[in-house]
């Protein structure tokens, strides 16, 4: 039924973020905290709903988790966290709180294909008998990168790691925030845009001199290019509109100082409108998602 209240949980690897609500333009509370250790976090979000079903009983929650997950319905360890490298997660039993604790049904998917559920009912897959939903980051780049390309250039084993990533994730701090001071050691302070020319400067010297040293420089060369061109599509189509803020540069001071109200919330990609909304939000600090994570 269209008025029926439903829960929501963001559980991503950084944050919680919990609401409840009919639909995206209908949320009547929401509210964020860390993600510490399992019993406090899952123990803050049934805290949150025990709450909120005072006053909107509901009819089911749904939980978008960070994993690796148990999805396999007649597995004895369905609805938890695995083998996941989050410290204290390892085998936390998710749904079986919440079941025990509310009483109410839940329905359980890894972040990204709750993502893609979003997508189908409200977004941009609406009217579609089938979609495809990608998720896609730096780590995309560096990897192409460093399988597509590097093999012209030197041999290429087995690689692992995230350092791609993390080049993209410097590249955009250069971008957005150039004359910020990074100090080196703690004493020696350069700004973000010198470092990040510096540290892509070192790589291209990496991948030209062409030593075997075991270090994936083409991916972190990637991981950087892709980065600075994300940046640059999103600010082209003008979707680096964060939180109702102008530009992405406002990122980290989008938040209202006042506990209670933010004036608009904007998912890129999902198709649909920016709904102004309320939500309480306790001692969280600006930054990023994931959902990802």
């Amino acid at each position: 039924m269209a008025d029926q209240v439903y829960g929501s949980i963001e559980a991503g690897g950084t944050k919680f973020v919990c609401a409840v609500g009919t639909g995206p333009a209908d949320v009547r509370a929401e509210t964020r905290f860390p993600t510490t250790s399992p019993d406090e976090t899952i123990g803050r979000a049934i805290a949150f709903f025990d709450e909120q079903r005072q006053r909107w009983p509901l009819a089911a929650i749904g939980v978008g988790a960070f994993g690796p997950i148990d999805l396999r319905r007649g597995s004895t360890t369905y609805g938890y966290v695995t083998s996941t490298p989050k410290p204290g997660w390892m085998n936390a039993d998710f749904v079986g709180r919440l079941r025990s604790a509310l009483h109410v049904p839940v329905g359980f998917d890894t972040d990204v294909n709750a993502a893609a559920l979003g997508e189908h009912r409200w977004g941009a897959a609406q009217d579609v008998d089938s979609c495809v939903y990608i998720t896609i980051g730096t780590g995309i780049g560096a990897g192409l990168c460093n399988l597509l390309i590097a093999p012209l250039f030197t041999s290429v084993g087995p690689t692992v790691g995230a350092s791609g990533a993390v080049y993209g994730i410097l590249v955009a701090f250069g971008y957005l925030f150039p004359d910020r001071s990074i100090y080196i050691y703690g004493l020696i302070p350069v700004k973000a845009k010198f470092l990040v020319i510096i540290y892509m400067l070192i790589e291209l010297f990496a991948v030209a001199g062409g030593t075997d040293s075991g270090i994936a420089h083409f991916a972190h060369l990637g991981g950087g290019i892709i980065g600075f061109l994300y940046l640059l599509i999103f600010n082209r189509r003008g979707t680096m509109n964060f939180f109702g803020n102008s530009g992405l540069r406002n990122r980290f001071t989008s938040y209202s100082s006042d506990t209670g109200s933010r004036k608009s919330v904007f998912v890129p990609g999902n198709g649909s409108s920016i709904e102004t909304a309320k939500y309480n939000e306790e001692n969280i600090p600006a930054e990023e998602d994931s959902s990802y994570d």
